[in-house]
């Protein structure tokens, strides 16, 4: 449900614009975050971690997709 929603959401931005991704890993304490597990990230935490997934516009900063990832996926800094 929520994919159809993004596929048709992204087609009312411009096609003229750019597209940006970023993906970041966030650390919690919660025990109640099924999606959270142990990983590496840069910061070397020790705590649980999901990974995000974000698709904006790079001119309007308008959402045009999000999904979470598995924390055991490992965070490559650059």
């Amino acid at each position: 449900m929520r994919d159809n929603f993004y596929r048709e959401w992204a087609k009312y931005r411009s096609e003229n614009e750019y597209l940006a991704l970023d993906i970041t890993s966030i650390s919690t304490y919660s025990g109640n975050i099924d999606d959270a597990e142990y990983g590496i990230n840069k910061d070397g935490d020790h705590l649980k971690q999901i990974n995000m997934c974000l698709l904006i516009g790079g001119e309007s900063q308008i959402p045009i997709y999000q999904t979470a990832y598995s924390g055991r996926i490992k965070d490559i800094p650059h």
